[in-house]
């Protein structure tokens, strides 16, 4: 996979705070921009905060928000889908993930909502990919939630990043679902 040669594949350590060897070993942008902020976009700022979240505060006028998701979307479109499609390795890899997980813990597939412009996309690159979530969900006595469907409820900060309200709204849902106890929708 793709994935194989990135730099979370050399680390051999993942933990610490800050992961001193990650940044040693990659750092591409100046020391000075761990503390003078952002890597990205100069309208973002990162806050990690204790529990994990990382917190990403963005400028979310409409202006900036359409034309950030606009670039994503265009990305996605020329740099992803083409580069992209759906893969049995893939499948094999996250079903191995799913047999990792389940002797500590009940297991979800969850799909995340996104932006119409980007579910349009991903619906694109695999048409079936519901069905197929669904089938390795039941094959592994797991559930599978689908979310794309409630996506106009949620707000985005670029298309596919739930901004921090929304991000909120959509864990209360998820966390309603879990309370119940049952499956609802997909």
């Amino acid at each position: 996979m793709r994935e194989g040669g990135r730099k979370l594949v050399e680390q051999w350590t993942y933990t610490g705070t800050p992961n001193y060897e990650y940044l040693l070993r990659h750092m591409r942008a100046g020391w000075g921009s761990l503390i003078a902020g952002p890597l990205h976009d100069p309208d973002t700022r990162g806050f990690l905060h204790d529990d994990g979240w990382l917190e990403i505060r963005a400028c979310l006028d409409s202006d900036t928000v359409r034309e950030r998701t606009a670039r994503k979307v265009r990305h996605y479109a020329v740099q992803v889908l083409p580069r992209n499609r759906p893969s049995e390795e893939r499948i094999a890899s996250l079903e191995q993930i799913v047999d990792l997980l389940q002797p500590h813990g009940t297991v979800y597939l969850i799909r995340l909502p996104v932006c119409n412009a980007i579910a349009e996309l991903e619906n694109e690159l695999w048409p079936t990919f519901n069905e197929r979530m669904q089938k390795l969900a039941d094959n592994h006595g797991i559930q599978y939630w689908d979310f794309l469907p409630e996506r106009d409820r949620y707000t985005y900060t670029d298309g596919n990043h739930l901004d921090t309200l929304s991000s909120r709204a959509f864990s209360t849902a998820v966390g309603h679902r879990l309370a119940a106890g049952a499956p609802q929708g997909r």
